[in-house]
């Protein structure tokens, strides 16, 4: 399934990024350089070593095109090189001497978003080669992780502090609240399935994507993220595999893979639609920074802290599992298979919950569940303070790992509506019969927001921002897409509805 085929160690320091290339392997380390290899061959090419930064390069990644590579270093700069010779075409200062963690393109080649220290967020605009918007303090903590969404219009960011939040690509305006990721110590990573997609064929249908964050804790979660017709997160599942921090994530182009590297020295491989578990590879000696997969998806790369990058080959057999067709069936929150279970969490007796430890490598513990008597009912009402008073169990990582194996069981018990949390009013969190875009952009259920105008409310209910004005206006596009999606979960008929040729405004002042 994966073999190991070949270990690059050319550089001094930390390996802290690679990326496949059409042809390349480009790589970046703690040594300041940048380094480039024919992926035939693996020969390092003529102008290699790119030298440009002055301190640690966090990060490098190719154009969609393969034509340019970017790279960010603590020097606060970003650096776009040719690919043809190796030469600077363009360099990026940011203000206030910020430097720069992580840097992605967006699909059409135009710009190019970094994150960094003190919440910094920019986008920078590759025609006029400048810093189109910049925001100062975007998160509390440092900016670890930044991407565009697939369709280019927002930008969704993770924080050493444990927060995504999602922003409007063009202004870095924010579209929901931050989103509390689970990754409780921090995101290190976030990144898009690169084709998978759920819509049909309408205009008006539902945009949704697969999204992958992990961070400074065991657990690689899945979110589906939906572009339209409004912008919402939501989880989708939470694999656990690894046994410590996960510093990284990737999927392969066709996206029927995923791979992800830790601090446990593992590369885990995963089917990210079903959520399976596929090989945990043990791949370094030390921390494993990155990883990538090749554009055909017959290679993986990983990169370590000691120093060393190497090469995997992919075997056909698990390189194409997935489809478009499988994510497009399973846009709500999924099970995994090794949380699939007859039994409700909430029925199990002490001997199950002592089985789960086991299969969780949690087995140390067992002796504390079994004197406090711990069922699968008080399993799922466990608290990181019940283990640390009531259990003694005074390692911080450990606590927080059994509580994420616990957030599993949760989900794997939550009932699962299929409805999109965009046709629910934010207010009351039913289906909205009556939508309306307030003056914060976002829609609400008609009766709600006058409820809540009325009652002497003058901010946002989902930003707390000041509303500019209390005008509310008619929804009818959502209004129709939340009927037909009604109707077509078996309740009727879709209905005839004809799109409206302009809006209503109703002011309520």
């Amino acid at each position: 399934m994966a073999t190991l085929v070949r270990t690059i160690q050319t550089h001094r320091s930390d390996v802290n990024c690679c990326r496949f290339g059409a042809s390349v392997l480009a790589s970046c380390s703690g040594d300041k350089t940048i380094r480039l290899w024919d992926i035939e061959t693996w020969e390092e090419l003529a102008y290699s070593p790119l030298c440009g930064h002055t301190y640690n390069i966090h990060c490098c990644v190719f154009n969609p095109s393969y034509s340019i590579l970017a790279t960010c270093s603590t020097d606060s700069t970003v650096i776009l090189w040719s690919m043809d010779d190796g030469n600077v075409l363009s360099k990026f200062d940011f203000p206030a001497s910020k430097s720069a963690r992580s840097i992605q393109f967006s699909r059409s080649e135009t710009n190019l978003v970094a994150g960094g220290v003190d919440g910094m967020l920019a986008v920078l605009d590759l025609k006029t080669n400048k810093i189109s918007c910049y925001m100062d303090a975007a998160h509390e903590g440092t900016t670890n992780t930044c991407c565009f969404t697939p369709c280019d219009e927002y930008v969704v960011s993770g924080s050493s502090c444990g927060y995504i939040r999602s922003w409007l690509a063009q202004d870095l305006k924010p579209v929901s609240l931050p989103t509390q990721s689970g990754h409780d110590i921090g995101v290190l990573f976030c990144a898009f399935s690169p084709n998978f997609s759920s819509s049909t064929d309408s205009p008006h249908s539902p945009r949704r994507h697969l999204m992958v964050s992990v961070g400074n804790d065991p657990v690689v979660r899945l979110w589906t993220v939906t572009t339209f017709p409004v912008f919402s997160m939501v989880p989708r599942c939470a694999l656990q595999g690894h046994t410590g921090p996960v510093h990284c994530c990737c999927f392969s182009s066709n996206g029927a893979l995923l791979a992800t590297g830790s601090v446990d020295k593992t590369i885990c491989l995963w089917n990210p639609i079903i959520g399976e578990r596929l090989r945990t590879i043990p791949a370094h000696d030390r921390y494993i920074n990155t990883c990538t997969f090749s554009v055909d998806g017959t290679m993986l790369a990983t990169g370590s802290n000691d120093k060393s990058i190497k090469i995997w080959s992919i075997s056909a057999e698990i390189s194409g599992q997935a489809t478009i067709a499988d994510f497009s069936k399973t846009t709500g929150v999924i099970r995994p298979a090794f949380m699939k279970a007859t039994k409700p969490v909430g029925e199990w007796d002490i001997a199950d919950v002592l089985s789960w430890l086991d299969k969780n490598d949690l087995k140390t513990h067992s002796d504390q569940f079994k004197r406090n008597h711990v069922t699968g009912s008080v399993l799922l009402v466990l608290t990181t303070d019940d283990l640390k008073n009531d259990f003694k169990i005074d390692s911080m990582g450990q606590r927080h790992t059994i509580i994420s194996a616990i957030d599993i069981l949760r989900q794997r018990d939550k009932p699962d509506t299929g409805v999109p949390e965009e046709f629910l009013c934010p207010i009351t969190r039913e289906y909205m019969h009556h939508p309306v875009v307030a003056a914060d952009g976002y829609s609400y259920e008609r009766e709600a927001i006058e409820s809540w105008l009325a009652s002497g409310n003058y901010r946002s209910p989902l930003t707390n921002s000041p509303l500019l004005n209390r005008t509310l206006i008619p929804n009818r596009v959502l209004k129709i897409i939340i009927q037909r999606f009604v109707n077509d979960a078996g309740r009727g008929e879709p209905q005839a509805n004809a799109l409206p040729t302009a809006f209503d405004v109703v002011n309520i002042l």
